[in-house]
């Protein structure tokens, strides 16, 4: 009897919903019309099948938006063309499928003076070029992507703001190639895997690393000219150089360094304008070559630290301000601390 009356109710339930018109989520019909290759893009579009694309796939007129609803776009020179806005940046956002084997993906007009993209929920591999910038570019968002086997991931000019949160960049060859006259660029919560370079500055620029795990780069940080890094509770595993900052100013807080090559570095000034102070705090450097090695001269605060068991220098750092609370222990190289002093070794 109560499977009966069970089954009488879930009938009666069924028949309600279907009286009052409440339609099944996947049945909510896709945002916009179909776009079709040499489409001009502009207001809700949605990719309704795989498309191949050879030559410029779409010209883009923000603020628009195109959902690929899991499908795949291929092809040859550039994905997505945007036109310029005059002074406005509208909104352009591309999200939920992959985009593979373009020359550019994303790319603003030679005269935009702005723009203004997000790239959310996609799989963007092998590419030549993810984001191109001719001119005030920024800003880029990156969320909640996978970014692999692409040469560069953003080439950008003049006051580019990048944002990359909560995504996996994999196997690039450069992932910055140069951003400069106060441009910046911001990576939040995500992962960085055999990427052989990430940041290739020139000019004034700002880079933030915050709560990374980043792995297998010849270089993560090593700026060209004048950066300021702010590097924060980040992970370097098995990097060439993970942190290099040149006599540049910045702060590099409470990371975690493990197998890099060289974990901390910092050099004298040149006597440029650009030269600038650094505060070395709170990191663990395990099993590197060196820990924190700076040049004689570099304007450094330096305190904090634990470097244990690096097969070179543990903290070497001639003429540095001492902040205190520095621990160095199993290095390979003696005396441990140079320029600190060393606190009582814990385990």
């Amino acid at each position: 009897m109560r499977l009966v009356a069970r089954s009488v109710l879930t009938a009666l339930l069924a028949a309600a919903v279907l009286s009052v018109g409440i339609a099944p989520a996947h049945a909510s019909p896709p945002p916009g019309p179909a776009v079709r290759c040499g489409d001009v893009v502009t207001g809700d579009r949605h990719l309704a099948r795989n498309l191949t694309c050879p030559g410029v796939a779409f010209t883009v007129v923000p603020p628009a938006t195109l959902d690929l609803r899991g499908h795949t776009l291929r092809g040859g020179d550039v994905a997505f063309a945007v036109q310029a806005t005059g002074m406005d940046t509208f909104p352009f956002v591309v999200r939920n499928g992959r985009i593979t084997g373009f020359g550019t993906v994303v790319e603003n007009a030679p005269d935009a003076f702005a723009w203004n993209v997000t790239l959310a929920g996609l799989r963007i591999d092998r590419n030549a070029t993810v984001a191109r910038g001719n001119d005030w570019g920024g800003p880029v968002v990156v969320d909640g992507s996978t970014v692999a086997d692409n040469t560069t991931v953003f080439d950008m000019e003049r006051f580019a703001d990048l944002n990359v949160m909560r995504s996996r960049l994999v196997r690039n060859d450069v992932v910055i190639s140069s951003i400069s006259d106060g441009g910046r660029a911001a990576f939040t919560d995500s992962t960085l895997v055999d990427n052989r370079r990430l940041s290739g500055f020139v000019g004034v620029a700002n880079l933030t690393l915050l709560r990374n795990t980043i792995k297998g780069s010849e270089e993560v940080v090593s700026p060209w000219w004048w950066v300021f890094a702010s590097v924060e509770d980040n992970t370097f595993v098995d990097n060439g150089v993970a942190v290099s900052l040149g006599s540049h100013p910045g702060n590099v807080r409470r990371n975690t360094f493990r197998g890099n090559g060289v974990g901390i570095a910092a050099a004298a000034p040149g006597g440029g304008i650009w030269d600038g102070p650094a505060e070395i705090v709170g990191n663990t450097l395990t099993r590197n070559g060196d820990g924190i090695v700076t040049e004689d001269g570099a304007v450094v605060s330096v305190g904090d630290n634990r470097a244990l068991r690096n097969s070179g220098w543990g903290i070497f750092v001639p003429g540095a301000t001492d902040l205190g609370g520095n621990v160095a222990k199993g290095n390979g190289l003696e005396p441990q601390c140079t320029g600190v002093v060393c606190g009582p070794t814990r385990s």
